[in-house]
């Protein structure tokens, strides 16, 4: 059965170059699976379908190139993957509700959807040497949708795939602006367990059920950017906690992760960035 390792590798050949054909049966001659085979395990460890993971790399592609090129938009439109300019438009349409041209003109692009099946994998971890950066920074406190759970050590995987897609699909059917990328707060890690929120920042915006309104703390935070394989983000937390005790301050709360990388467009782990944040007093 193919693990998170290869439908990276799978990931990183096909999004080199959104113009090939990245349909099913393509994406399985490539990878040397059948076709079903190819989709069940696509979906599994993605979180969605092929067909739903290429049009997203490709309108990433052309959102940058509106942003970025003076071409016109059928060209871009091509460049990108897209068989025409209607094909483009109603791409556009579908995932923002906007046009191409106000999409260029616009203040900024729209935020694109991550790939949260692929967020905590476990993947066997790379022997980068890592030279961490580490900020004291002030932060305004952030509104977010979060969903909490109180998991074992071996569960956490399981439970930011069930979170972090929930909280994404709330904010997309109540029509919640997102502030930021997907984050992961650990409020307790005792006891053999993890006492987690994940959710997404956002610009207002209520929860329902299990999915709740809550905010990420302001004032001082002590920043790190991970760069590598999520396997390897307790170094960073534990020089993280270290760096602080030498600078004679205290932990005011619980650490959170923010995943600046969305691995389904960046799938090689080595280029993974990850904010690392610890509130201190």
């Amino acid at each position: 059965m193919p693990g998170p390792r290869d439908i990276l590798d799978l990931l990183a050949r096909a999004s080199a170059d959104p113009t090939q054909d990245l349909g099913t049966p393509a994406l399985a001659r490539m990878a040397g699976w059948s076709d079903a085979h190819l989709h069940r395990d696509f979906v599994r460890v993605a979180g969605e379908t092929p067909k739903a993971w290429t049009t997203r790399v490709r309108l990433a592609s052309a959102a940058e190139r509106l942003r970025t090129e003076d071409a016109s938009i059928e060209d871009v439109a091509l460049r990108s993957g897209f068989a025409s300019h209607a094909t483009f438009t109603r791409a556009v349409r579908r995932a923002w509700d906007t046009t191409p041209t106000a999409l260029r003109e616009g203040p900024s692009a729209p935020a694109h959807a991550p790939c949260l099946g692929l967020y905590h994998l476990s993947l066997k971890p790379r022997s980068n040497a890592m030279s961490l950066q580490i900020q004291l920074v002030e932060r305004a406190p952030q509104p977010v949708l979060q969903m909490r759970r109180e998991v074992p050590h071996d569960g956490l995987q399981q439970a930011m795939a069930e979170c972090l897609p929930a909280v994404f699909a709330h904010c997309q059917q109540h029509g919640i602006q997102m502030a930021g990328p997907p984050f992961t707060r650990y409020l307790d890690m005792s006891r053999g367990f993890f006492t987690i929120e994940a959710g997404m920042p956002v610009v207002g915006g209520e929860g329902a059920g299990e999915i709740l309104a809550g905010e990420l703390p302001g004032g001082r935070v002590a920043v790190a950017i991970h760069e590598g394989p999520y396997d390897t983000l307790g170094a960073t937390h534990s020089a993280l906690e270290a760096w602080v005790k030498a600078q004679g301050l205290e932990p005011s709360g619980g650490p959170w992760e923010s995943y600046l990388t969305d691995p389904g467009s960046t799938p090689d782990p080595a280029d993974w960035r990850t904010e690392v944040c610890l509130p201190v007093g």
